[in-house]
């Protein structure tokens, strides 16, 4: 059938008084077909496809907790249709939570130095963000479930055209989450798809090395793994999926540190090439 896809995003991000006050809000539409892989599984094993339609609203209040760290409170409400699944026996014989979709709303704690939303700017030095969730049928949700993750980032310059950029990322869930709320490893490299490898819990280390040729002219290269598992005890160093690629970006706004390029990714049986503007890989 005729494959299609929307997604549409709208992103406020206001300081005010000096900056001690952060208000972020965040408005979300995406509507897609999707593949469903059997969840906590370390090979993957697809069952189905299905199109989804998915909505979300974030709103993040913050205040300025130290000099370069925020402090604050995190609403978050989703919506997910997940419909036209195929093979439907596939679906109907896995009691999986959430297969359905359903809505989450949440309330929790976030603290960070890294701009909501992604970060363009490269900063030297150390960065990071945590974050409590709670999702609950008492405000208002259709599941009861906890989020808890960290982002840590150190970002080393060498020489001014020679930088080292090194991030680990964790996300651990307690309680039942829905499907649609299961870590992926697409949650750390986009060498992998959002659905293909869905677990409660995942960490994942990257590091990438940039080298400024000219002005305006970046090469870039990165190598990472990631790891997923149903519980904390299940977590073992020779099952992981690796990433790696590399790629070439043109600066266009060097303040900001905005860049334009491609880049080739690859992973344990996928490969790609992405095109974009931006920071994050």
């Amino acid at each position: 059938g005729k494959e299609s896809y929307t997604n549409v995003d709208l992103i406020f991000n206001n300081y005010w008084n000096k900056e001690f006050h952060n208000l972020y809000t965040a408005v979300g539409f995406e509507r897609r077909r999707a593949y469903y892989f059997k969840p906590f599984q370390q090979d993957p094993v697809l069952l189905g496809d299905y199109r989804s339609t998915d909505t979300n609203f974030e709103l993040i209040y913050r205040q300025k907790f130290s000099k370069l760290s925020y402090m604050g409170l995190k609403f978050e409400f989703r919506n997910v249709d997940m419909h036209s699944r195929v093979p439907e026996s596939n679906f109907a014989s896995n009691s999986v939570v959430g297969l359905d979709g359903g809505h989450v709303v949440g309330l929790g704690l976030v603290w960070g130095s890294i701009e909501p939303g992604g970060l363009f700017f490269v900063s030297k030095g150390f960065d990071f963000d945590i974050s409590n969730m709670f999702y609950s049928d008492y405000f208002g949700g259709s599941f009861d479930f906890g989020v808890h993750s960290i982002d840590l980032r150190e970002n080393i310059f060498i020489t001014r055209s020679n930088i080292i950029m090194l991030k680990f990322f964790g996300r651990f869930i307690t309680g039942n989450p829905p499907y649609f709320e299961l870590s992926s490893a697409g949650d750390v490299f986009k060498a992998y798809s959002r659905d293909i490898y869905m677990d409660r819990h995942l960490m994942g280390l990257n590091g990438e090395y940039r080298m400024l040729l000219i002005s305006i002219i970046m090469i870039r290269g990165f190598l990472g793994v990631a790891y997923h598992a149903p519980s904390i005890s299940k977590f073992k160093m020779n099952e992981y999926l690796p990433c790696y690629g590399g790629g070439l970006s043109f600066v266009l706004d060097r303040a900001l540190g905005i860049n334009a390029g491609f880049e080739y990714v690859a992973g344990r049986g996928t490969k790609g090439i992405f095109f974009g503007i931006g920071e994050n890989y």
